[in-house]
């Protein structure tokens, strides 16, 4: 397992650091004392063969597994190694995975709804107490939704259902559903494939722009 990537990293702070990770499934070491830091503003690409540990990687990192030993912290100041997924959701972490998870009946616009944690309605007594506030926070996050839904190139696709775009649209449409909890950090796996390429080269475009705006990606 290696690591590839295509930023300048000097002068720029750190954003993820793990320290001597160490992983084994029935006596079998996936991952060997481990350390490495990813700074802001970069793309990283990991790479290896099958069985070298980039997944296992990705779900340590994602909290739905934990390390044997070793720590992981986030933003110079969070101590990760064990935070449930949903912590480390909220912290700003967030995971695509190789096929997409999008609710294949839902408007592109509903999809990103529901993958907020953001909406009051979340505890059902606001709905009686703050119907008002409700309303406004609703009005907000589909705006959110509409920017994104852009910002991601699926503009001329939203008037579709998720089930309705291609493989590699739905791969979008799951960064989308990151950002609309405001994600810093989302990893990728294997984002290319299955995809084609003239799409590729589009996922590549939004990933750089992303990257512009302050984000990082492995």
């Amino acid at each position: 397992m290696g690591f590839l990537e295509n930023s300048n990293l000097n002068n720029m702070g750190i954003t993820l650091e793990l320290k001597n990770i160490d992983k084994s499934f029935d006596g079998l070491k996936i991952i060997n004392n481990l350390s490495f830091k990813l700074q802001k503003e970069t793309i990283t690409g990991l790479f290896g063969e099958n069985g070298s540990g980039k997944t296992t990687l990705f779900n340590i990192i994602s909290g739905f597994l934990k390390p044997d030993s070793g720590e992981i912290v986030y933003k110079e100041k969070l101590l990760i190694s064990n935070y449930s997924p949903s912590e480390i959701s909220k912290a700003g972490i967030g995971k695509v995975w190789q096929k997409p998870r999008v609710f294949m009946n839902l408007s592109l616009e509903d999809n990103l709804l529901v993958a907020s944690t953001q909406h009051p309605g979340i505890n059902f007594l606001n709905y009686i107490i703050n119907p008002i506030d409700i309303f406004k926070k609703e009005n907000s996050l589909k705006e959110k939704a509409k920017y994104l839904i852009e910002d991601v190139g699926l503009l001329n696709d939203s008037n579709k259902v998720a089930g309705e775009l291609s493989f590699g649209q739905q791969k979008l449409l799951s960064i989308a559903m990151l950002l609309m909890n405001d994600s810093d950090l989302l990893m990728l796996d294997e984002p290319f494939a299955g995809v084609h390429l003239k799409m590729i080269e589009h996922i590549s475009e939004v990933l750089l722009s992303l990257k512009n705006q302050g984000r990082q990606f492995i």
